[in-house]
């Protein structure tokens, strides 16, 4: 039944079975993405560009939380049901993902024959079908599918791992963790230049790492470790150096950023996981929206691109955007209208879906 993994990292407690902080902690993961995409123009401030770390928070997220649902299955059934297991994580993923990728390919195939954009959204359709685009450097405004694309590997790959070659696990995390570190200190920059040229090697994607899922999965691993980060108390100060660390600039490298935020947001969700999380992320509007992250995430970078075609003939802060000038105003548009989408497609298209889940249980 349950593996012993190391000394240090043994088979952890299956439960609780619902972490509500870290639905607080998605929701303000997911804002921070969507102030990056749809920030104010002329912020120069480090911290004020950096949104982008919202990625790295919702990834160790998930390498916790899929871990933890591995022990749990298995503590419970005996084992990991593989197949049951891909199910539903793809009822959770797909439905939102593919009507996305089905809705634009029928309106290239139409109305927008002639963007500027359809020649690259066809060339990068099937490595966006098939959660690949991380392999590739984007065309299209979809280019933040390559969170997806990772994301869903680590859904294949880390279970496998888990299930059939328990002894190759540990190995493999330290392996990954150990790549991932000399990526963040510049030992493979003049590699990336190689292989994806100038431009290609600066993507914010590129330097991203797998480190986040490997704190995760080391979290749900070691469970006396993980306990003794699991204060609330702590999680002001964990996000506090988060804050810190995304406003450091030059001489400070931005793989250093990214190393130093990535293992504070490690920090920030240990003190989630605890017997009791942090209240003021557990409160019901962040969980809420933590809840419909998946959606705000995905369909927030529509609005980034239709505000100045549809708001600049109906609204204000549409206007200026059109024009060049993207305010508060036009965040604060953003933001709503995501989540008024989002919901609904939670309500609508999502949750029909995950109520199929239970048949694969």
């Amino acid at each position: 039944m349950g593996h012993a993994v190391s000394d240090g990292l043994s088979a952890p407690r299956p439960e609780p079975a619902y972490f509500g902080a870290l639905d607080g902690l998605r929701a303000l993961s997911v804002l921070a993405v969507v102030w990056h995409h749809a920030r104010p123009l002329g912020l120069d401030a480090p911290l004020a560009s950096r949104g982008y770390l919202g990625v790295d928070v919702f990834f160790v997220i998930s390498g916790f939380l899929i871990t933890h649902l591995l022990v749990r299955e298995e503590a419970r059934a005996g084992r990991v049901h593989l197949g049951k297991f891909w199910a539903r994580r793809a009822l959770r993923l797909w439905p939102l993902w593919f009507t996305i990728l089905a809705v634009l390919s029928a309106l290239f195939s139409s109305v927008l024959s002639e963007a500027k954009m359809v020649d690259a959204f066809w060339h990068d359709l099937p490595w966006n079908a098939t959660y690949t685009s991380n392999l590739i450097v984007p065309g299209t405004f979809l280019a933040l599918s390559w969170s997806l694309a990772l994301e869903e590997q680590f859904y294949i790959v880390w279970p496998l791992v888990w299930a059939k070659v328990r002894a190759a696990a540990v190995p493999l995390l330290l392996l990954l963790a150990g790549v991932s570190t000399l990526i963040h200190l510049g030992a493979f920059d003049q590699r990336f230049v190689d292989w994806f040229g100038p431009s290609g090697a600066q993507s914010t994607a590129l330097k991203a790492t797998v480190l986040p899922l490997v704190l995760g999965c080391a979290l749900a691993l070691a469970p006396g470790w993980t306990a003794k980060l699991a204060n609330p108390a702590l999680a002001p100060l964990w996000l506090a150096g988060l804050f810190g660390i995304a406003s450091m600039g030059e001489p400070v490298t931005g793989g250093q950023v990214r190393l130093g935020a990535q293992l504070a947001s490690a920090g920030l969700v240990a003190s989630c996981v605890g017997s009791r999380g942090p209240r003021w992320l557990s409160v019901a509007p962040l969980r809420w929206v933590g809840e419909r992250a998946y959606g705000v995430y995905l369909l927030h970078i529509f609005w980034v691109q239709l505000l100045p075609i549809i708001g600049a003939r109906t609204l204000p802060a549409g206007e200026a955007w059109a024009k060049g000038d993207r305010g508060l105003g036009a965040f604060a548009f953003v933001v709503v209208a995501s989540l008024m989408v989002a919901g609904a497609s939670y309500r609508w298209l999502e949750r029909p879906f995950l109520g199929l889940k239970a048949r694969f249980r």
